[in-house]
């Protein structure tokens, strides 16, 4: 890895490494959504977890508001017969020693092969601990796609968490 800390600025110059580093957690993830295993999910986020769409933004700040948007995304994928995840990361870099940002495109594929969904993500990954994880996603995409549906709903709960009290 390269080093220029010229200016206070402190950049690394390995872009191949990011991308690397953030498509292996995206893959995660994306198998833990999958599968159902939330167990296996949870690891690669630090809460509280900043998520944004054109909705708005909201912060996940506990592991049952997290479970809350794991069940969100995967129940969308088993109502829309998804079969296959492809994330593709076109751009990562370090923006400092302990920190990723990237953007990658996300589209999930159902049986007979046709895309149900396609959006953008920009997110943010820190070394925390020793481990990768995300703290912060942005998403551009339609009204009904996975992050909007799943940000929705947060809202959505925190009203009845709000009325129940």
């Amino acid at each position: 890895m390269k080093e220029d800390s010229s200016e206070g600025a402190f950049v690394i110059h390995d872009n191949d490494l990011a991308r690397t580093i953030y498509k292996s957690i995206l893959d995660a993830y994306s198998d833990a959504i999958t599968l159902g295993d939330f167990s296996r999910f949870l690891p690669f986020f630090h809460l509280p977890l900043v998520l944004e769409t054109f909705e708005g933004e909201r912060t996940v700040d506990t592991p049952e508001v997290l479970r809350f948007v794991f069940n969100g995304l995967h129940d969308s994928q088993h109502d829309l017969d998804i079969v296959e995840v492809k994330r593709t990361c076109s751009v990562a870099q370090f923006v400092g020693p302990d920190e990723i940002r990237a953007v990658h495109e996300t589209k999930l594929i159902d049986r007979s092969g046709i895309v149900q969904q396609a959006y953008t993500g920009l997110c943010t990954m820190c070394q925390i601990d020793g481990q990768w994880q995300l703290t912060r996603c942005q998403f551009a995409e339609e009204k009904v796609s996975q992050p909007t549906l799943a940000l929705r709903g947060i809202v959505q709960q925190n009203k009845n968490d709000t009325a129940a009290q």
